[in-house]
């Protein structure tokens, strides 16, 4: 006999925004991007307070040096996975030979090559390996665009965008 399983959707919305979450803890997560804790050494804005004292853990110069490269992180979780990054790649994938220092992230590219993409974006259809890439998706079909330019005050949706155009415009503030 065949069973029939009913999927309820709930789809919980931020009151902030109207952006909507499937989840209590996704909705908890972006409700923090409404916060805005500032830094009063350097202005610098965060989503949290958390976040707030780590940065300012930098101004009373308490850092974390890798001591492989010298980077600084402001806590020592940051970098301890940091330096995972200089471990030897002894996870290869014998499909494409990409190389990872961990099995986990070999078991979890080895998902691109199986086709296996179970999360979808219920706006364009676009399917995703990862729950986090289709939630980083979803930031382009929202109009908010929070990652400003300290130079010209244009908005970014993303800090990757950001990043993009502080490194490749030379814009004023007009």
């Amino acid at each position: 006999m065949e069973h029939h399983q009913s999927i309820r959707k709930c789809v919980l919305e931020c009151k902030d925004c109207g952006k909507s979450f499937s989840s209590r803890i996704d909705l908890r997560k972006h409700l923090n991007t409404h916060k805005k804790f500032e830094c009063t050494e350097c202005g610098k804005l965060y989503a949290s307070k958390n976040a707030l004292v780590t940065h300012e853990n930098i101004h009373k110069g308490l850092s974390f040096v890798c001591e492989v490269c010298g980077k600084s992180f402001a806590t020592l979780n940051y970098m301890r996975s940091h330096k995972k990054n200089h471990e030897p790649l002894m996870f290869n994938c014998e499909e494409c030979g990409k190389s990872f220092s961990i099995k986990s992230k070999l078991q979890r590219h080895l998902k691109i090559h199986e086709g296996f993409k179970p999360f979808q974006c219920e706006l364009c259809g676009k399917s995703f390996v990862e729950k986090w890439c289709l939630q980083g998706h979803m930031v382009y079909h929202g109009d908010a665009r929070p990652f400003e330019c300290e130079t010209c005050g244009k908005g970014f949706k993303t800090k990757t965008n950001l990043a993009w155009h502080n490194k490749t415009v030379q814009c004023s503030k007009d």
